[in-house]
């Protein structure tokens, strides 16, 4: 084996190496914070059956390749070119590519540095076949980021071994992205209502406020409290208040567009964030939301115990009535201040 070879090798495991210690340090940190006393969902990762995409325009090699992995327990799909390659990953879960080097058009370098340079597939491993022995091809193969090499003809034993290794290095890929994307998700939510939590509405604030004033157009603020909730506190127990407030954020995730940020700013307030839309339209969408709450807020079973529940919304906007986050904050608060005064369950817009 050559010396450039070797050292790949065992940079490869040294990687390996590093992911199983990330996982085990990532899931202590999960399972403490995330979900105490709860099995990771990731670790049935190890379990769900591999996929396996081999990539060969010779069908004496793929009826080769197949039978070598006909007793192993994986799902193969096929792919003739380097374009239907390149298709077959989009959308698809691959977890390795068996690549031959040489195919018609596009070759597998250039296959391979697509596949490389792309967030979401640059974790599939990749085995490139091919009948080269030359130092370069296999040197150029590690820049793009081959993660192993075959040379025809495939030697069977040594096909599974490569097979199982890189697979389980994608296994720990795997795992590292769910833990962290766990562990991002409980960090920016609102467990009791699913919404954003009010660290997170402030950091975006902020970049919504300064891409306003940037770009030249509005983002307004909705400052929502729901009227009356103590009432539904003292009489119906804490229980069915945190239902109410679950049963809210719900209304409010599936109400707003998808540019729009909910969150719940603490208690009973929640605010929304809506970019590009200049006051007006904060008020009408405002309304809309207002009275969907009043017609269906109320989870069953709580309905006419303590009549309708109802919210207040105070809506400001940015460059009019504020030109950074502290200043909409407290404007569109002050026109919820108003609304609450003039009778509640009603719109107020921030006045000057």
């Amino acid at each position: 084996m050559n010396l450039t070879e070797l050292n790949a090798r065992i940079r490869s495991f040294l990687r390996l190496k590093e992911y199983k210690d990330q996982i085990k340090a990532h899931s202590q940190v999960v399972e403490t914070i995330v979900h105490p006393g709860q099995p990771l969902a990731a670790d049935q990762l190890d379990i769900v059956r591999n996929s396996i995409l081999l990539v060969e325009d010779s069908e004496k090699d793929i009826r080769l390749i197949q039978a070598h992995l006909q007793n192993e327990n994986y799902d193969i799909s096929l792919a003739r070119s380097g374009e239907e390659t390149l298709s077959a990953v989009q959308g698809s879960h691959i977890d390795l590519i068996l690549l031959d080097i040489l195919l018609p058009g596009m070759n597998g370098f250039d296959v391979c540095r697509r596949l490389k340079e792309s967030d979401q597939t640059r974790d599939i491993q990749i085995v490139a076949v091919t009948c080269l022995q030359d130092l370069e091809s296999k040197l150029k193969g590690l820049e793009l980021g081959v993660d192993e090499f075959l040379v025809k003809p495939i030697n069977e034993q040594e096909l599974r071994v490569r097979i199982r290794a890189l697979l389980k290095k994608k296994v720990y890929l795997d795992k590292l992205h769910v833990n962290y994307e766990s562990a991002i998700q409980y960090a920016i939510t609102d467990q009791r209502t699913g919404l954003f939590n009010h660290g997170y509405f402030e950091h975006i604030l902020g970049l919504e406020i300064k891409r306003s004033l940037r770009q030249a157009h509005p983002v307004s603020l909705l400052m929502i409290d729901i009227d009356n909730f103590k009432q539904f506190n003292d009489t119906l127990g804490h229980l069915a208040g945190d239902k109410i407030l679950h049963e809210l954020g719900r209304l409010i995730r599936t109400n707003i567009r998808e540019e729009d940020l909910g969150a719940r700013y603490g208690g009973e307030e929640f605010v929304i964030i809506l970019p590009y839309t200049p006051l007006e339209g904060a008020a009408h969408s405002a309304e809309r939301l207002r009275d969907r709450i009043y017609q269906n807020c109320l989870p069953p079973g709580l309905s006419g115990s303590c009549g309708k529940l109802t919210v207040s919304i105070g809506v400001a906007c940015c460059p009019t009535d504020a030109q950074n986050a502290e200043d909409l904050v407290k404007n569109a608060d002050a026109a919820l201040y108003i609304a609450k005064q003039q009778g509640k369950n009603r719109v107020c817009c921030y006045a000057q």
